[in-house]
């Protein structure tokens, strides 16, 4: 399987970035020099303690007629169509001693060309609300460029294919890629679709939230050591009688961490789909 690139959707866990930034330089700008234990991936040290092994490494393709099977094969008769269209609502939560409250993102995009890569096109609208105020960007893909403006500032940067794609599809790849560790399965009827909602284990759960941890450090030096780790990971999927992926979504609570400070962090985000005629 092509393992896309993940994170979410830079949209979404840019505000956390900035929120762990904004929060260190306050509390500990004097340990800023601190160095922390090197991982060896990247000099990004984004896999907590507990998660002694990459769960990727274990993962196979499951029976398609499996409950996971048809979860992981879902996504691929998603990416199969031509257009879709996919709808974004994310909240996070941050408890730290300074930084606190919720802030609320929501994201519309129309995706063309998904089953043709090279040809592949993105139109985005994202508004982020934080302490009652809101702001909004629009970005669009095409030609390997990736062009984003916020009405203040318009950035233009070269990126992949899968790069881009995973912005809207986060949520499924984490489904994909541990499709093979999915507990608690639990499957109920839904009119004519069928709700799947399963956990993931500690373990590879810390994993894939250390992967948002890890994109969001991408942008901000002082958060190239960030850590993160997870105390649950609950996950929907929703899908139609002909087999393709409707909707998606994730719960996720725990920490991420920096030196000497900790946050508590919980996020929910759930991503509708429509095809697109």
């Amino acid at each position: 399987m092509n393992k896309k690139s993940t994170p979410l959707k830079y949209f979404a866990f840019a505000v956390i970035a900035l929120l762990l930034l904004i929060e260190g330089v306050c509390l500990y700008q004097h340990h800023r020099a601190a160095t922390p234990k090197d991982t060896g991936r990247q000099n990004v040290s984004s896999q907590p303690a507990s998660a002694t092994s990459d769960p990727q490494e274990v993962s196979e393709t499951p029976d398609p007629g499996s409950p996971e099977g048809k979860v992981y094969f879902s996504f691929e008769k998603l990416l199969s169509q031509s257009s879709f269209r996919a709808k974004t609502d994310a909240s996070i939560n941050l408890r730290g001693k300074l930084i606190k409250g919720k802030r609320h993102m929501s994201a519309n995009a129309l995706i063309t060309g998904a089953n043709d890569r090279d040809h592949l096109n993105l139109d985005m609208t994202t508004k982020t609300t934080t302490r009652g105020k809101t702001e909004k960007s629009h970005s669009t893909y095409k030609d390997g460029w990736y062009i984003t403006n916020n009405g203040k500032e318009k950035t233009r940067t070269e990126r992949s294919p899968e790069e881009v794609l995973s912005m809207v599809t986060f949520i499924s790849d984490i489904m994909q890629d541990a499709s093979s560790q999915l507990e608690d399965m639990k499957v109920t009827p839904k009119g004519s679709d069928t709700l799947y909602e399963f956990t993931l284990s500690g373990e590879t759960a810390s994993y894939y939230f250390c992967q948002i941890i890890e994109q969001a450090s991408m942008s901000t030096e002082e958060l190239k050591n960030v850590t993160g780790t997870v105390d649950s990971l609950k996950m929907t999927c929703c899908i139609n009688k002909k087999g393709v992926l409707k909707e998606q979504s994730a719960s996720v609570s725990g920490k991420v961490s920096k030196s000497i400070f900790t946050i508590p962090v919980t996020l929910t985000e759930t991503t509708s789909f429509s095809l697109y005629k």
